[in-house]
């Protein structure tokens, strides 16, 4: 087998996954009980909250645990409270879940403007500013795009907005954790997700500052957090806590492999009559967009798979959509869009394993 899908998913590490297994024996009450075993629990819940604020250098803000990082994107961006005509700025490359935040937002009357881009997808940092308005409220720009590996340079954005103090910086950082450095000075509002860095698959987290109200997406009673109700999940936290230190501490020797990787592969892959590479220089190595038209996205993955070489056609969130949007707006050309596939790499991937597939690929292209 050949996985090469790390950015829909990675494996639990077994370091994160033991820790979880013994909190969960250890430590059960529920952290809203007021006896000593619930007081206990709900001191240690807040020890491991306050750990991933210092970790992603955010110690003034609030940590929400959620499902996911589709969670916390909704409660950012539907959760601020704005009035009608306001105005909110993003880009055309974001998470599926960021997009359909903003489309419910304009059909509440917020006015969604997109960020001009370059032909590498980056953001315009100079046109970013000159859209800024007296109602602007809230800028969403995510540190990498989940499909071409475009990276956003956080802090060229964040350093304009700060001569904007009414105006809320939001960055879904899921597809960068571990994988970038963190931005010199973090955004006001950060999404992540665990099972993109070696966690468990639900859970994520939304840091926010503390002093910003958010409204409610999610009705319920009252417990540890006053924006998401529910009893809070100990085992979470201490598991969502150590993978992100993981992915930290190990995070410059896991990119120069991966770097390096990325490399081989960009220029075997330049070989291959009719392969086209979509992700621009400069993107996250991780990441590797291709087209091979006139094959379509679906049955390139259709083939790689029965070859057991698993890759996706897109992100996991756009579901089984005939064509790549991001591919399509950065190229242009619909050929690319409708036959691109996405290889994501990892630490754990081999020089064998992207010798497969492009053995693979140069099968098909023989045929």
């Amino acid at each position: 087998m050949v996985y090469l899908d790390y950015s829909a998913t990675t494996p639990c590490d077994e370091r994160v996954l033991q820790v979880y297994v013994d909190t969960i024996r250890a430590q059960f009450a529920n952290p809203n009980s007021g006896h000593r075993l619930g007081l206990e629990t709900r001191a240690n819940y807040l020890t491991q909250t306050q750990s991933i604020a210092a970790l992603l250098n955010m110690e003034e803000s609030e940590v929400v645990l959620t499902s996911g990082a589709t969670e916390a994107n909704n409660l950012a961006i539907r959760g601020v409270v704005a009035e009608k005509g306001a105005h909110a700025l993003t880009t055309p490359y974001e998470h599926p879940s960021v997009i359909a935040c903003f489309s419910s937002l304009q059909k509440k009357g917020i006015e969604v403007e997109f960020v001009p881009t370059d032909a590498n997808g980056v953001v315009d940092i100079q046109a970013m500013r000159q859209l800024i308005r007296e109602n602007t409220y809230l800028v969403s720009i995510g540190a990498v795009n989940s499909e071409i590996g475009i990276a956003q340079d956080l802090d060229a954005v964040k350093d304009v907005l700060t001569a904007y103090p009414s105006v809320l910086f939001h960055s879904d950082i899921t597809q960068a954790l571990g994988k970038l450095p963190l931005p010199k000075r973090m955004p006001d509002l950060v999404s992540l997700s665990a099972h993109k860095i070696y966690g468990l698959k639900g859970s994520g987290a939304l840091l926010k500052p503390k002093g910003l109200r958010l409204e409610r997406i999610l009705a319920g009673g009252h417990g540890l957090s006053a924006f998401r109700p529910g009893t809070p999940d100990l085992p979470q936290a201490v598991m969502l806590n150590k993978a992100i230190a993981l992915s930290l501490a190990l995070f410059s020797e896991r990119y120069k492999y991966i770097e390096r990787l990325n490399r081989e592969l960009r220029e075997q892959v330049a070989l291959i009559i009719g392969v086209h590479i979509n992700s621009p220089r400069g993107s996250l190595p991780h990441i590797l967009n291709l087209s091979l038209p006139p094959y379509e996205s679906s049955k390139l993955r259709d083939y790689l798979s029965l070859e057991e070489i698993y890759v996706s056609t897109q992100t996991a969130c756009s579901g089984d959509a005939p064509f790549s949007e991001g591919v399509l707006r950065l190229t242009g050309d619909p050929a690319l869009a409708s036959s691109s596939i996405r290889i994501s790499l990892s630490h754990l991937t081999t020089s064998r394993e992207i010798n497969i597939f492009l053995e693979a690929l140069r099968k098909l292209v023989r045929q």
